[in-house]
C-alpha cells in the first residue's frame, strides 16, 4: 500500500472580499456605510473599501433574517424575522432585544435619541420607549404598508405614509394626529425636511414632486418629474454644482429613481437646475422597474452614494460629480478572475453579469468595464504585456481591453463566432484564441497599434471546426 501523500504547501486567507450587502436598506455615517444582508448589518469604511466591523449574528445554525435596519451616532436597531427588535453600540455588541407586537413584518425604522419608531405591514406605527423596551403608543390612520416614518428635526412630531399617498403628522407625546398632507395619489416613496424646518418634500410612485409647507398644511409647489422617483433629498444652503450658478436663497433637493441619474431641483420655482451626465447605473426600461434604489447625501463630505438595483454602491463628489469610490456589495456566481495591470494591481472579475468588475486590489475601489450584452464567460492576460486583457461572453463576442493607469477601454472586438465564447487565451503576444458553442476554434490577429477610444474589428487567421 502506497504511503499516504503529503502537502507540499498549505495556504492561510491575507485577506477576504466577499457580500457585504445583498440588498435593503443602507444608512452612511461619517466615512461608514452600513449595509444589510440577510443576517448582519456590515461596517464598510469608504476610504479601504474593508468590512471594518459587523453587527448581528450570522452562525449558520443561528441566523435570524433581518427585515430593515436604522441607526444614530451610537446605536444601530434591527428588526428579525423572528419578531424581534435588537439594539446595538456600534461595536457589534448586543444591548437589548424585545419583542416586536405588530401584526406581520416591519418594514420601516428610524430612531431618535430615546426613541424608536417602528412601521409595520399591518398599517401602523408604533413607537418605542428604548430605555424599558415598551410601546408608548400605536399611531393608525394609514393603509397598506408603511412606507415612511421620520421624526421631525426639531420638533417633536412624527410623519408617516402608506399605500394611499397621504402623509399623517402626529406629536410624540401622546401619539395626536395633527394633519393630514393629501396630494399624491399613490404611494409616497421618500421624505425629506428642508434646512428651516418649515417645509418638507415628498416623491411618490406617481411620478410627482410636492414641497409642502407644514404651518399651513398645504402643497405649495407640485413639480412633475415624469420619472419614478426613490429617493429625495435635501442640499445644504450653499451649494456648487458643475458649470452652473445656484440661487443660494432658494430649496434645492436631489433625486434618483429609475431613469439611473441624480437630477437636481429648485423647486421653489419648478426648475430642474442639473442632470447627471456621467451615470454608472444604467437605465431602468421595464415599467415599474427600479435602477436606483436609494441616494444618500453626505453634508460633511459634500457627497452623494448611489446604490444601485445590482447591489452597486457609486459615491460621486457633489462639486464636481466625478464618481469618487464604487463598491459591489453582492457579485452572485464567481465565473472567472484574473490579476491585470502594471504588477499586477488590479483584479478583474467575471460574474453573472454583463459588466466586468474590475477591483483596486489595494483599496477594492471598484469600476464595470461595460461593452458585452450578456454573461462574461471567460477572462485572459496577455503574458508578455499584462496592461491586456481579453473577455468573451454569450453575447458571441470576444473583446480586448487595453489598461492605461487605471484607465480601461475597449480596442478590439471579435464578432465571427455563433454560439456563446467559453474560453480565450492570448499566444506569443501576436494572436489570440477563442472556442466556442458553434463548436470552432478560431485564431485572431493581435493588432500592433491601437486606437484611443476606437474599437478595431479583429482580422481572422485560422478557423477550425472541432466536432
Amino acid at each position: 500500500m502506497s504511503a499516504s501523500l503529503k502537502l507540499k504547501q498549505t495556504f492561510d486567507v491575507i485577506s477576504k472580499y466577499g457580500a457585504f450587502y445583498t440588498g435593503g436598506n443602507v444608512e452612511w455615517l461619517n466615512n461608514n456605510l452600513f449595509c444589510q444582508t440577510n443576517s448582519v448589518i456590515n461596517v464598510v469604511d469608504i476610504e479601504t473599501g474593508s468590512v471594518t466591523s459587523t453587527i448581528g449574528d450570522d452562525a449558520e445554525n443561528n441566523i435570524d433574517n433581518i427585515q430593515t435596519f436604522t441607526k444614530n451616532d451610537e446605536n444601530v436597531v434591527t428588526s428579525h424575522k423572528s419578531g424581534l427588535l435588537k439594539l446595538w453600540n456600534h461595536k457589534g455588541q448586543l444591548v437589548k432585544q424585545w419583542k416586536y407586537i405588530h401584526k406581520g413584518p416591519i418594514a420601516k425604522l428610524q430612531l431618535g435619541n430615546n426613541i424608536l419608531i417602528s412601521g409595520g405591514s399591518d398599517s401602523t406605527i408604533r413607537c418605542w420607549d428604548l430605555e424599558h423596551q415598551v410601546c408608548l403608543f400605536c399611531l393608525k390612520g394609514l393603509e397598506g404598508v408603511v412606507s415612511i416614518v421620520e421624526f421631525h428635526p426639531v420638533e417633536r412630531w412624527i410623519f408617516g405614509s402608506g399605500d394611499n399617498g397621504n402623509i399623517n403628522m402626529w406629536e410624540i407625546e401622546k401619539g395626536k394626529l395633527l394633519k393630514v398632507f393629501s396630494g399624491h395619489y399613490s404611494k409616497v416613496t421618500s421624505l425629506c425636511f428642508h434646512h428651516d424646518n418649515k417645509h418638507f418634500i415628498t416623491s411618490s410612485r406617481d411620478k410627482v414632486l410636492i414641497l409642502w409647507n407644514i404651518e399651513n398644511q398645504s402643497a405649495i409647489k407640485t413639480v412633475p418629474v415624469y420619472e419614478v422617483i426613490e429617493s429625495v433629498v435635501s442640499l445644504p444652503k450653499k451649494i456648487e454644482l458643475p458649470h452652473i450658478s445656484i440661487a443660494h436663497d432658494s430649496i434645492h433637493i436631489a433625486t434618483a429613481g429609475n431613469k439611473g441619474v441624480i437630477r437636481i431641483w429648485d423647486i421653489a420655482n419648478c426648475k430642474e437646475i442639473y442632470v447627471q451626465g456621467n451615470s454608472l447605473i444604467n437605465k431602468c426600461n421595464t415599467e415599474g422597474g427600479l435602477a436606483i434604489t436609494k441616494l444618500l447625501f453626505n453634508v460633511e463630505l459634500e457627497a452623494f452614494a448611489v446604490l444601485s438595483q445590482e447591489h452597486t454602491i457609486v459615491i460621486h463628489d457633489l462639486k464636481t460629480f466625478k464618481c469618487v469610490k464604487q463598491f459591489v456589495g453582492f457579485s452572485d456566481e464567481i465565473l472567472d478572475a484574473v490579476y491585470v495591470g502594471k504588477d499586477d494591481s488590479y483584479l478583474a472579475v467575471a460574474t453573472n453579469s454583463a459588466d466586468i468588475k474590475l477591483y483596486e486590489d489595494s483599496t477594492m475601489n471598484c469600476k464595470l468595464l461595460k461593452g458585452h450584452t450578456d454573461i462574461v464567460l471567460a477572462l485572459s492576460k496577455c503574458p508578455d504585456k499584462p496592461i491586456l486583457m481579453l473577455s468573451s461572453s454569450k453575447d458571441n463576442s470576444i473583446r480586448l481591453w487595453l489598461m492605461d493607469e487605471g484607465n480601461v477601454q475597449c480596442v478590439g472586438i471579435g464578432l465571427r463566432h455563433t454560439g456563446s465564447v467559453g474560453s480565450v487565451a492570448f499566444g506569443q503576444s501576436s494572436f489570440l484564441v477563442s472556442v466556442s458553442q458553434d463548436m470552432c476554434i478560431k485564431k485572431w490577429e493581435l493588432p500592433s497599434k491601437f486606437k484611443e477610444n476606437c474599437n478595431l474589428f479583429f482580422s481572422i487567421g485560422i478557423s477550425r471546426y472541432v466536432h
